[in-house]
């Protein structure tokens, strides 16, 4: 990407502080992503930047002069493009718009009613699989101390026992 172009990015986002707006002025501009043709002669680049692509220009720290590896970032053998302390404003600005902050965890249940029903010895049930909307298979989360750890019970419909059991 030319250098003159990420600082005309950077520079919109500080101003209009939304993703949104700074690819709005990008297509006013008519700045479109970096043109190149493979060996193979496939045309790459020259698309209209969508927020994804801003998103990961805009916190990208190679534009301080770091390469991040993994979660790691190191100082680069290349010269920055853009001030660090402007790099830094715009990633706190990122940061506080982000749906789901950097470094936190996101707790995702794997079905509406996980954690909330239990059979009769108060185990919990979960969700194994779903053959019809009307229709749930739960399965015990029982001990060793149960007869039979594989059995099943079903929550809004009819378990067939002639039905073979699925993993």
């Amino acid at each position: 990407m030319e250098a003159e172009t990420v600082r005309l990015i950077f520079e919109p986002y500080l101003e209009f502080k939304t993703l949104r707006r700074v690819r709005d002025e990008l297509d006013r501009r008519s700045i479109v992503s970096k043109r190149s043709v493979s060996k193979g002669g496939v045309r790459h680049g020259g698309f209209r930047f969508g927020r994804g692509a801003l998103y990961h220009l805009l916190a990208n720290p190679i534009y301080v002069g770091e390469i991040r590896h993994k979660k790691v970032t190191y100082p680069g053998q290349h010269e920055p493009i853009i001030e660090l302390a402007k790099w830094q404003r715009v990633r706190e600005m990122l940061n506080k718009k982000a749906a789901h902050p950097r470094g936190g965890s996101i707790n995702r249940s794997t079905g509406l009613l996980t954690g909330r029903l239990f059979d009769e010895n108060s185990e919990p049930l979960y969700s194994c699989w779903a053959k019809k909307e009307s229709s749930v298979t739960a399965t015990s989360s029982r001990g060793s101390s149960s007869e039979d750890p594989t059995s099943r019970t079903t929550v809004g419909g009819a378990f067939r026992p002639d039905e073979p059991k699925k993993p």
